[in-house]
């Protein structure tokens, strides 16, 4: 009867806590101590709740796809990848919930055996937390590419927008330091490369010297090793200011001391650019002249003697063709003497245009090759036609759709 009572005693005070801690129907509501006690009572039962819900759901089995990267090893030091593994490959696992979820927060990496033809992923499968099993990985298998691995070293090309104000100038080209780098990598990969270029830089308004470090641009990570990863951009801008001077031109190279050139004018008007600390001996500077090399003036001697040897080589083969044509029998060196002989003729001033003195002549020099006088005619009036006469006509038609006014001829302003 005693066990009775007490065991009792004990259920009914256990009841008794429950509603002092909840709050009992007919309790005093206003009693301002119980209710942080109640609050707290309640806040714990719901963490031991969640707790416990956590800790048996996480004994459950679950499936879970996750993405995992992959990491190329045993790649030999005389071999280079020519195409880079995919990046990431989607791994189907099973397992607890706990080993879910180590391997949420720490996943590991899928390795690609390099020494191999072909990779099966799903036989090497990444070390997983205890408990998991891998269902599938896909892609499953990944043939490496490889080649032999070619070093060279190839120039920096640097790619950056320097300005300067109007008042400053640069006193030599940025450049970069080193100005070439060393990579190595997959022969058809090393042989492509020409140069190797930084990150797009811009500076406006720079006034003064500047040293900063600029990445080299990271394309073909993996693919290609950089024995350095950054240049040092280097420029030196300095204040400028200009000015003008008259200035003689002195013929050089003139094979004696005589005055065989004369230029007009001899004397030229330049606009200089100068350091501004350097202006006033810009100013006064006696080496401060402009040059003509005496060769010029033979070279453009030489060429127009060229230029008159061919037009008159082209003239005279174009006679030629039209003695053939008459069917003259005549060879080329007799045809250029004609002309050369009617030509010279025609520059005395008794006809208009050499006509009759000119075809006088003509029929006189071929009359002594057996040619009739009846053929030399023709040949002097079909040469007058197409050359003189021709050419006549395309300068009317020049001089109308263009005409140059008198005035600008007299003063000798023709464009």
């Amino acid at each position: 009867m005693a066990l009775t009572r007490l065991a009792k005693s004990e259920r009914y005070g256990w009841l008794r806590g429950l509603r002092t801690v909840f709050g009992a129907a007919g309790s005093d509501p206003g009693d301002a101590d119980e209710t942080p006690r109640r609050t707290i009572a309640i806040a714990v039962c719901t963490l031991i709740s969640a707790l416990l819900w956590f800790t048996f759901s996480m004994q459950e089995t679950y499936s879970y796809s996750i993405e995992l990267s992959t990491v190329v090893r045993n790649l030999p030091e005389n071999r280079a990848l020519s195409e880079l593994p995919p990046d990431k490959v989607r791994v189907q696992v099973q397992g607890e919930g706990l080993s879910l979820f180590q391997l949420y927060y720490n996943p590991p990496v899928v390795p690609i055996d390099a020494t191999l033809n072909m990779v099966d992923l799903e036989a090497s499968p990444p070390d997983l937390p205890k408990n998991l099993r891998v269902e599938s990985i896909i892609p499953r298998t990944y043939i490496p590419r490889t080649e032999p691995r070619e070093t060279k070293k190839i120039p920096v090309r640097l790619r950056s927008t320097l300005s300067t104000p109007p008042t400053h100038d640069f006193l030599t080209p940025p450049r970069v330091i080193p100005d070439s780098v060393e990579v190595s990598g997959a022969r058809s990969t090393i042989l492509n490369l020409r140069d190797w270029p930084t990150v797009i830089t811009r500076r406006d308004n720079v006034t003064d010297s500047i040293s900063v470090f600029v990445d080299l641009v990271d394309t073909l990570e993996g693919l290609v090793r950089r024995s350095v990863d950054r240049v040092l951009l280097v420029a030196d801008s300095r204040e400028f200011t200009g000015g003008t001077r008259d200035i003689d031109v002195i013929v050089e190279g003139s094979p004696s001391s005589q005055k065989l050139v004369t230029l007009e004018p001899s004397k030229i008007r330049v606009r200089y650019r100068v350091l501004l600390s350097d202006f006033r001996k810009a100013e006064t500077a006696a080496d401060f002249f402009a040059t003509v090399r005496y060769r010029l003036f033979d070279v453009q001697a030489y060429l127009g003697r060229d230029v008159v040897t061919s037009v008159l080589t082209v003239t005279i083969s174009g006679l030629y063709l039209l003695a053939l044509a008459l069917g003259l029998p005549i060879k080329f060196v007799p045809v250029s003497y004609a002309i050369a002989l009617g030509s010279l003729v025609t520059l005395l001033p008794i006809s208009i245009s050499g006509l009759g003195t000119r075809e006088a002549t003509i029929i006189a020099y071929l009359s002594t090759l057996g040619i009739s006088a009846e053929a030399a005619l023709g040949f002097s009036l079909l040469v007058f036609a197409t050359f003189y006469l021709g050419g006549g006509l395309m300068g009317a038609a020049a001089w109308w759709l263009k005409p140059v006014p008198l005035t600008r001829l007299r003063s000798k302003q023709i464009d």
